[in-house]
C-alpha cells in the first residue's frame, strides 16, 4: 500500500469523499423467514421455505426445506451465502451455486428502516424452457405470540394442485386458538377451494407459528418482526397440494398522499391453468418473473421501470406509464398505450403490498398473479464522507472502508463480495487471482474508486450513479494495456486527472489515467507507458525500484512519481507541466540526499515547499526538502537528531499536513508505537510525540498498511491508519481539534457492511 499525501501541495486540501449508497445496520445477527416457490421445467412448480440468519457481515448460515409427498422434505443447507444491501431500497442475493444466471432481484425487509416485507426473485430462459423462483422474505419476530395474530388478514395464497397453479385471493380471520381461510374460488376453471379451518399447534418458536389444517396438512406460519406481515407455507403433500401465502393488513384508511412514492415489485406469473402461453404476453415476454421500480406521483400519474434498469440508474425506457387512483388501501394503475391495469393491496403502514390483479383486454386476460411489493423509503441524502481506506483484511481480501460526517460512522465493501460487473466492460470471472495491493481514492468530481492489482490485470471498482459498486479489469479492457505488478500509487493532478502508476514485469513505468470530464461527464480510463513513450525515445533508463512507491504533485501541476533504488537513492519519473512530457531522475544526485533504507514519503506546503522523507540504515528520519527561496539548491535534515526522537523501522512511514499547517510525520518505532514527528510555524522546531502511548500492553496496536489522511471536520481532523498485524483489524488513530486528544479505534469492528 502506497502512502496517501495531501493533494495539489496546500494544507488547505482535505480528504472529501462522496457518500456511498444507503446502508442498513446491523448491530446482531438476524433471523430470517423465506417463503418461496419455485418453477422449473422438471419439477414444476414446488414450494419451499428457508430459516436463515443474516450476521453482522451480511454472510449467510441456515437451511432450505422443500416440499415432501409425505410431509415436509428434508430440510438441506442453503444455498444463500450473503445479501447485500444496495441504494433505492434493493438487496443483492449471493449464492454458493448461481440459481438464476440471466437475472436476480431483490427488496429489502428490515422493519426498523420501513422494509418489514422484502423479496427475491430470479429466472432463467424463457417460454418452455424458463426456470423461476420469487420469494417473501421477513425478520421474524422473537417475541411473537398468537395474541399478534388476532384479528382479519388479506391473503394471497398461491396454490399448487395436479390440475395447475392458482393465486386465490381473500381472508384469513384468526383467533386465540386458530382461524380459518376464507377464499375466492378463482375464474373459470379453477378448482374450487372456498376456506379451510386451522389450529396452532403449540406456541411460537421465534416468530414461527406450526399450525394443521382442516385436512391434516402440517403448515408453517411465520410473524414478520414488526408483527404487520405473516408468511405461510404448506410443504406437505399427503393431500395431493402446496402452497405458499402472504398476509398483510390492509390499509384501509391510507390517503393518496401516503400511497405516493415509489416502490419495487416482484412478480412470478401463473395462468390460472397449466398453459405457459396464458401468461401476460405483453407485460412479461415469455419470461416468468418480472420486476419493476412503480413511481406514484402526487398528480396521479404513474410510470413503472424494469427493475434491472432502475438499479443502474437507466431510466430510459419505461415499462409502461398512465394514471393511478387508490381506495381503502387498494391502487389500480391504467397504462394509457396498452389498457392494462394492474391492482395492488397495500399493508396499513403503507409500506408492504401483493399484486392482486393484472387485466388485460386485447386480448382479454385477467390473472391473478404471486407478486409481492415494497415500498422504498428514500436513502439519505448528503452523506457526507470524509475518510476512506483500502486494506487487505485477515483472510487477505480487499476492502474499502469508508467514514461519513453526518453518522460519524464507518461502512465497508467487501470487494470481491459486493462488486458487480461493470456494465460496458464486464471482467470475465470477477476479481483476478491473488489481489496484492489496493488503494481508495476519490476522483475529482466525487466518485470512490477502488484500485486492485492482481495476477490477471490491474482492476478499477468503481460506484456508479444509482449507488452500485462495478468491477472492471482495466488491463483487459485498454488496448496495449499492461499489467502493474509492483505496488501502486494514485494521484489526482490540479486539472482533476486521477493517475494509477506503477511498473510492469519488465520494469517500464505505466499509468492507468481517469479523466471525469471526458465523455460528456461519463469519465474515461486510458493507458500510458510512460517508459516507452516517453524516456526510451530520449535514451532515458528507467529506474529500477526497490520497495514502495511513492507520488506528489506541485502546485505548478508537476507530476511525480518517486521510489528507492537498491542503492538508496531517490529516484523519481516526473512531468514539470501536467503529464505532456515526462523524465527520470537521480534526485539524490539532484539534492544531495543520503543513502536511505526505506519508509519514503512526501508531504507539500502551503508555500510550495517540497519534503520527501526517508530512514537511514539506523532508523534517522532523514528530510530532503525544498523552497522556492533556494532557487535551484535543496537542502537535508537529520530530524531524528534535531528532535532528539527516537528511530523508526520498517517501510511503512507516511506523512500529512494539518488542516491548521502543521507538519507531521509518522511511523513506528522499536516497540512498535506509532511516533509522529512534528513541526508548526509558531513553535519553529521539530517535536516527537507517541501516538499509541496511551494504549494498553496487549492491545492491538496499528502497525502495518499505514496511511494518513487529513479533514476539516470537528475543527479539524487527523488521521493515521493502519492494521494489526495480528487479526488484520484496521485501526484508526484520530485527533479531533474539539476533543482536543488521539482517540483509537477499531474500524473493523465499528463498521457495517455495505
Amino acid at each position: 500500500m502506497s502512502t496517501h499525501t495531501p493533494r495539489r501541495g496546500g494544507s488547505s486540501d482535505f480528504t472529501q469523499f462522496e457518500g456511498l449508497e444507503s446502508r442498513i445496520v446491523l448491530s446482531a445477527p438476524h433471523d430470517l423467514a423465506i417463503v418461496g416457490m419455485t418453477f422449473d421445467a422438471t419439477a414444476g412448480f414446488v414450494p419451499y421455505i428457508e430459516e436463515l440468519t443474516w450476521a453482522q457481515d451480511r454472510s449467510i448460515t441456515g437451511n432450505r426445506t422443500p416440499f415432501g409427498d409425505a410431509g415436509p422434505g428434508t430440510p438441506i443447507p442453503t444455498n444463500t451465502t450473503d445479501l447485500i444491501n444496495g441504494p433505492s431500497g434493493s438487496l443483492i442475493p449471493f449464492y454458493e451455486t448461481p440459481q438464476f444466471p440471466d437475472t436476480t432481484s431483490a427488496a429489502r425487509f428490515i422493519a426498523d428502516e420501513a422494509y418489514p416485507l422484502g423479496w427475491i426473485g430470479g429466472s432463467s430462459g424463457a417460454h418452455e424452457t424458463a426456470t423461476a423462483d420469487v420469494a417473501a422474505v421477513v425478520e421474524r419476530s422473537a417475541d411473537a405470540q398468537i395474541a399478534d395474530l388476532v384479528g382479519s388478514w388479506s391473503m394471497q395464497i398461491t396454490h399448487i394442485t395436479s390440475a395447475g397453479v392458482f393465486t386465490r385471493l381473500g381472508q384469513a380471520s384468526i383467533n386465540a386458538a386458530g382461524g380459518f381461510f376464507s377464499l375466492a374460488t378463482g375464474a373459470t376453471g379453477d378448482p374450487v377451494w372456498v376456506g379451510e379451518g386451522f389450529e396452532f399447534e403449540g406456541p411460537p418458536d421465534n416468530g414461527r407459528f406450526d399450525i394443521r389444517m382442516g385436512s391434516g396438512d402440517s403448515v408453517v406460519m411465520y410473524l414478520s418482526v414488526d408483527k404487520s406481515v405473516i408468511l405461510l407455507a404448506d410443504l406437505d403433500g399427503r393431500d395431493g397440494d402446496g402452497w405458499m401465502g402472504i398476509g398483510i393488513r390492509q390499509g384501509f384508511a391510507l390517503t393518496d398522499a401516503e400511497v405516493a412514492g415509489s416502490y419495487r415489485a416482484g412478480v412470478l406469473y401463473e395462468g390460472q391453468d397449466a398453459v405457459e402461453g396464458a401468461n401476460m404476453s405483453d407485460l412479461d415476454d415469455g419470461v416468468p418473473v418480472a420486476a419493476w421500480q412503480i413511481d406514484l406521483a402526487t398528480d396521479g400519474t404513474f410510470k413503472m421501470y424494469d427493475l434491472d434498469a432502475a438499479d443502474r440508474g437507466d431510466f430510459s425506457q419505461l415499462a409502461g406509464s398512465g394514471t393511478w387512483t387508490q381506495g381503502s388501501g387498494i391502487v389500480t394503475l391504467t397504462d394509457t398505450d396498452t389498457g392494462i391495469r394492474i391492482q395492488i393491496t397495500l399493508s396499513d403502514n403503507g409500506t408492504s403490498g401483493l399484486i392482486t390483479q393484472f387485466t388485460q383486454q386485447s386480448p382479454a386476460i385477467t390473472e391473478r398473479p404471486m407478486a409481492i411489493v415494497t415500498k422504498v423509503t428514500p436513502d439519505p441524502d448528503n452523506l457526507g464522507t470524509v475518510l476512506t481506506a483500502g486494506i487487505f483484511n485477515k483472510d487477505g481480501k480487499p476492502v474499502v472502508f469508508d467514514l461519513r460526517e453526518a453518522s460519524d460512522s464507518w461502512s465497508v465493501v467487501d470487494v470481491e463480495r459486493y462488486a458487480r460487473d461493470d456494465l460496458a466492460f464486464a471482467p470475465a470471472s470477477g476479481l483476478g487471482a491473488n489481489p496484492a495491493d489496493i488503494e481508495a481514492f476519490e476522483a475529482s468530481d466525487g466518485r470512490l474508486i477502488a484500485a486492485i492489482t492482481t495476477d490477471d490485470g490491474l482492476f478499477a471498482m468503481q460506484r456508479d450513479d444509482a449507488g452500485f459498486w462495478r468491477l472492471r479489469n482495466l488491463t483487459d479492457s485498454l488496448p496495449g494495456a499492461d499489467n502493474i505488478i509492483s505496488n501502486i500509487t494514485v494521484f489526482t493532478d490540479n486539472n482533476g486527472v486521477s493517475y494509477v502508476a506503477g511498473t510492469t514485469q519488465v520494469g517500464d513505468m505505466v499509468t492507468y489515467v481517469f479523466d471525469p470530464g471526458a465523455n460528456s461527464g461519463e469519465g474515461v480510463w486510458s493507458y500510458t507507458n510512460i517508459s516507452v513513450e516517453q524516456l526510451a525515445p530520449k535514451n532515458q533508463t528507467t529506474p529500477v525500484f526497490v520497495g514502495p512507491l511513492i507520488s506528489y504533485v506541485t502546485a505548478w501541476n508537476g507530476l511525480n512519481i518517486a521510489g528507492l533504488d537498491a542503492d538508496g537513492n531517490i529516484q523519481a519519473v516526473w512531468s514539470g507541466n501536467g503529464g505532456a512530457v515526462w523524465n527520470a531522475s537521480n534526485l539524490s544526485t539532484i539534492t544531495g540526499a543520503p543513502a536511505m533504507a526505506s519508509g519514503l514519503t512526501a508531504y507539500l506546503t502551503d508555500w510550495q515547499g517540497i519534503n520527501i522523507i526517508g530512514l537511514d540504515d539506523h532508523g534517522q528520519v532523514l528530510a530532503t526538502w525544498w523552497v522556492p527561496a533556494f532557487v535551484g539548491n535543496w537542502r537535508v535534515s537529520d530530524l531524528t537528531a534535531i528532535s532528539g526522537g527516537p528511530a523508526l523501522t520498517g517501510s511503512s512511514l507516511t506523512s500529512f499536513v494539518a488542516p491548521w499547517g502543521a507538519l507531521n510525520i509518522a511511523g513506528l518505532d522499536a516497540n512498535g508505537d506509532i511516533q509522529a514527528y512534528w513541526w508548526t510555524e509558531t513553535n519553529d522546531q521539530w517535536q516527537v510525540a507517541n501516538l499509541t502511548a496511551a494504549i494498553a500492553p496487549g492491545d492491538p496496536k496499528p502497525a502495518e498498511q499505514l496511511q494518513s489522511q487529513t479533514n476539516l471536520t470537528y475543527g479539524g481532523e487527523l488521521n493515521v491508519l493502519g492494521t494489526d498485524p495480528g487479526t488484520g483489524d484496521l485501526l484508526r488513530l484520530y485527533f479531533r481539534v474539539d476533543t482536543d486528544q488521539w482517540i483509537v479505534q477499531n474500524v473493523t469492528t465499528d463498521a457495517e457492511f455495505v
